[in-house]
């Protein structure tokens, strides 16, 4: 028999913005701005269609000072729509909504119900008159940020529900015998604790005695309708993360969970994509025997995949080809600065005209690591390549940029983003005599060292200098590669 279900949401944060890191047209541009409201309306929706119970909130949901007045008027008719359903919410705040900070001439409706953040409040929740969850919870407190899991205290009888935003560690709340916590602040993660152990096949003997355990336990009082006081109570540390992404790195599926509590049983946790915006990245693998157009209707392919026509979201793609294993003539078009340009636009121009939108943000082509056959010539390819591979056999080598670069344009940004080494003076025995007056370059010893990022940033530019030396040097045609 079902006990009750509610819908568990954090996150919204409705003063919350896309960052593309790249132009978009006009038309996308005004989809995305209003993504935060558009997913958190559907979160509203979801809790009417589900007919729950009531809805937890565990902050996050609005900063008040950054949307100002639209921001509170939009959600509070989002809560009235609830309250005029019969839903209560239990809300508690997070960093950018903590009670203080709301605004004095905006009235909650009265189905809400904001835990304080100066201490824990409680609060039963009751249907036909009969009480069937207690709620436990507090909001952030700007001087004591940090979750004050120590103040919140089960109750013998009724399945208790922890709300609260913050991040915690799920193993040390074995003992605190609270079946489900309500949190908010991270993304989305599920911890189950105090399961019991898979155990071998029992032998009679044992089955009859564990029967009569079973028998003994169930004489005794109880926690939570199920559980002994001095039997660890099985609980569900639950983060829903937010219902949408605002950021190329937010890939996967957002959304919201239906938890549906029965009696005697542990919760049901059902997640709900909400979702208005997907992020995602796409990898497209060139094939030896591919060409051009067989590449470019495989990424076609992709998107007709990713986007349905029935789909009610908008996609944000970063392409991804990896050509590690392709021709020379098809590796030779697609690594071009022209090809990726012209199919981004072509792209953009088929899927980002009409809803819903699958819109292309950027294109990467992984090259093979390998370098030219010209590498073992007597040439000045031959030379080239023969240090290129040097470098990239020995990328902690440092190699000293700074020090090719003529002097009137060392100290330009591009020259300074071209530094792939640190370098510092030691000052030598000698030196140690003299004055910092008459100290010269020469008296000191200057020591290369690298970053774990300098490191990576040379083995690319070594592969990217490598790929345009040789075109310079070699001309546009074919030629055969070997393994570095």
């Amino acid at each position: 028999m079902l006990s009750f279900r509610f819908i568990h949401a954090a996150d919204l944060h409705l003063e919350g913005a896309v960052s593309v890191g790249t132009e978009i047209p006009t038309a996308l541009e005004s989809r995305l701005l209003d993504v935060a409201y558009r997913t958190a309306e559907r979160v509203f929706d979801t809790a009417l269609r589900e007919a729950v119970d009531f809805v937890v909130l565990s902050g996050n949901i609005i900063d008040p000072l950054q949307t100002g007045p639209c921001g509170m008027i939009f959600l509070i008719r989002q809560l009235e729509r609830l309250s005029a359903a019969g839903i209560t919410v239990y809300w508690a705040g997070g960093e950018t909504d903590s009670p203080e900070d709301m605004p004095v001439g905006f009235q909650l409706p009265g189905n809400v119900r904001l835990f304080p953040s100066s201490g824990v409040q409680e609060y039963t929740f009751v249907r036909d008159n009969k009480p069937l969850a207690r709620l436990i919870g507090m909001s952030r407190n700007r001087q004591n940020p940090k979750l004050q899991v120590g103040e919140l205290l089960p109750d013998n009888g009724l399945f208790t529900i922890a709300v609260a935003n913050g991040q915690v560690e799920p193993e040390t709340l074995g003992s605190r015998r609270i079946p489900y916590w309500a949190l908010g602040g991270r993304s989305r993660t599920t911890f189950n604790g105090n399961r019991q152990k898979v155990n071998l096949p029992l032998t009679l003997a044992e089955q009859l005695q564990s029967d009569n355990d079973k028998q003994t336990k169930q004489t005794k009082s109880t926690n939570n309708d199920s559980f002994a006081k001095d039997e660890p109570v099985p609980y569900i540390v639950h983060y829903p993360g937010a219902p949408v992404g605002m950021s190329p790195k937010d890939t996967g599926e957002f959304g919201v969970t239906l938890v549906e509590v029965f009696q005697n049983e542990e919760p049901t946790l059902t997640f709900i994509s909400l979702a208005t915006l997907r992020w995602l990245d796409l990898t497209v693998t060139a094939a030896e025997e591919d060409d051009i157009e067989t590449l470019l209707n495989k990424i076609r392919e992709q998107i007709k995949f990713h986007r349905a026509p029935q789909s009610d979201y908008d996609l944000m793609i970063r392409w991804r080809i990896d050509a590690t294993n392709t021709n020379a003539v098809l590796l030779r078009q697609i690594r071009s600065r022209r090809f990726s340009e012209e199919l981004l636009a072509e792209l953009r121009g088929m899927y980002g005209k009409e809803p819903p939108i699958a819109w292309s943000l950027s294109l990467e082509v992984v090259e093979p690591n390998k370098l030219p056959a010209d590498g073992n010539s007597k040439t000045i390819l031959g030379d080239y390549l023969r240090l290129a591979r040097h470098y990239l056999q020995n990328s902690s080598e440092p190699i000293d940029i700074d020090a090719m670069i003529s002097e009137s344009v060392r100290e330009q940004p591009i020259a300074k983003r071209l530094t792939l080494c640190s370098k510092k003076k030691r000052q030598d025995e000698a030196a140690d005599k003299k004055t910092a007056t008459t100290e010269s370059v020469k008296d000191k010893e200057i020591i290369y060292s690298q970053t774990s990022y300098q490191r990576r940033a040379q083995v690319t530019a070594l592969r990217e200098a490598v790929r345009l030396g040789s075109e310079l040097l070699v001309g546009d045609k074919r030629r055969d590669v070997i393994e570095e």
